[in-house]
């Protein structure tokens, strides 16, 4: 279990986190949505280490996070920028030397599946399939744990549901959860098994979203909607 416990977050002096707990079993793909400036891509970035909290802990099967723990979780962030001269090929070779788990050819047969061109240079990709490209090398990782921010940036609405639903099968959920980012609710309702809500500065709600539709009698959209009414 990934778990985030009392935790807060100053940038600059300015609160964006504020006692944040929230515990990410395996097996789960779970959409954390909130308004834009809610503080969805630090918290991500906390819980991939890549930022440390002011106050509080993040804790890796009950212990603090440490290198060989963070080995286990692969984070693919908004905003990467990759060398626009490489190649997808040689993107992947890079990749395979930054992390243990990855594997070519795992990223080469998500990266055929998502129709991409492997020789051709970055510099030279579409946005939609620059996105297709960070997604085949972050799920070309043997993670417990995808912490992927706003992974649909730059792809057509039309694909966003079915590439997810696609790339789940590179995925084994009975070892691994998918944590994203998201404000696209229409992509995910029918692929994520829970709904984490981030609304001033804390998490305020986080469910299963077979009890948002028996229990609530909503779809996760319009629960998400119900908080800021």
């Amino acid at each position: 279990m990934l778990e985030a416990k009392n935790v807060q977050f100053h940038y600059h002096k300015r609160l964006v986190l504020q006692d944040v707990n929230a515990q990410i079993e395996k097996g789960k793909i779970i959409a954390l949505v909130g308004e834009n400036g809610s503080g969805k891509s630090t918290f991500l970035k906390l819980l991939a280490k890549l930022l440390q909290p002011t106050h509080g802990q993040i804790l890796l099967n009950g212990s603090q996070t440490t290198r060989d723990t963070l080995a286990t979780i692969a984070f693919m962030p908004d905003n990467q920028h990759f060398h626009p001269y490489f190649t997808g090929e040689q993107l992947f070779y890079f990749f395979e030397t930054q992390f243990r788990d990855f594997l070519w050819s795992k990223a080469r047969e998500i990266a055929n599946y998502l129709k991409l061109d492997l020789t051709e240079k970055i510099s030279k990709m579409s946005k939609g399939n620059i996105s297709r490209l960070k997604l085949a090398a972050t799920f070309g990782r043997e993670a417990s744990y995808y912490l992927l921010d706003e992974p649909f940036a730059g792809l057509d609405p039309l694909v966003r549901e079915d590439l997810l639903k696609s790339l789940i099968q590179f995925v084994d959920l009975e070892e691994s959860t998918i944590l994203l980012s998201t404000n696209e609710m229409d992509d995910i309702s029918n692929v994520a098994d829970e709904l984490m809500i981030l609304k001033g500065e804390a998490i305020i709600a986080h469910e299963n979203l077979d009890v948002v539709r028996s229990v609530h009698g909503m779809e996760a959209k319009d629960w998400f909607k119900s908080f800021y009414k």
